[in-house]
């Protein structure tokens, strides 16, 4: 009897173990760096000196996303390929609440002097197309958001660029660091092949 209860437990421990292996073990994906993923996505990116920190992988019925995370010294690197069957209608949503967050707006409160808040000029985006996108270069906020109005609210210089790159998909590329060295070379070393 006790033969059989040491073996239950020893089983028991076993695929407790194992358990733990599979879940606290590093996958394929966090094995990997920046360069592989480029590769196996068939797109051009300067990702030197990057360190991969996260890697993920959603399929939501019609739209699969894959997104991974890296950073270096001082920039943090955030990209997104999502495929899509209504691509044109993604980068013209994606480009319009963008845009949108820079807009005149109507004045929530009754009673001050302007109806109408927008964001000062040195604020709003600067944009350059390209050939395969559009890339914008803006201030984010310390949970890289962006829409950022005022001095005191920007935690981050940023570069973000979307990328129709076709068959392979739709490319999301942001970057972002304390200074804005080094950002535009480095998003517009983005190609689709």
């Amino acid at each position: 009897m006790v033969a059989k209860h040491r073996k239950v437990l020893l089983v028991l421990l076993l695929a407790f173990v194992a358990i733990l292996l599979f879940r606290y073990a590093p996958h394929r994906s966090e094995k990997e760096d920046v360069a592989a993923h480029l590769g196996e996505w068939q797109v051009r990116f300067n990702g030197a000196g990057f360190t991969l920190t996260d890697f993920s992988k959603i399929g939501e019925g019609t739209l699969t996303r894959e997104t991974l995370e890296a950073q270096n010294d001082n920039t943090i690197l955030k990209m997104t390929k999502t495929k899509t069957n209504a691509p044109a209608k993604y980068v013209g949503d994606k480009k319009f609440l963008l845009e949108s967050l820079f807009s005149p707006t109507d004045s929530p409160y009754p009673e001050i002097i302007t109806n109408v808040i927008e964001c000062p000029e040195e604020f709003k985006p600067k944009i350059k197309d390209t050939e395969n996108g559009t890339i914008y270069t803006l201030f984010a906020g310390d949970r890289f958001t962006y829409g950022i109005c005022a001095k005191d609210l920007v935690a981050y210089y940023s570069s973000y660029g979307i990328f129709d790159c076709k068959e392979k998909g739709i490319f999301e590329v942001q970057l972002f660091a304390k200074t804005k060295q080094g950002l535009e070379p480095r998003i517009e070393s983005f190609a689709c092949g």
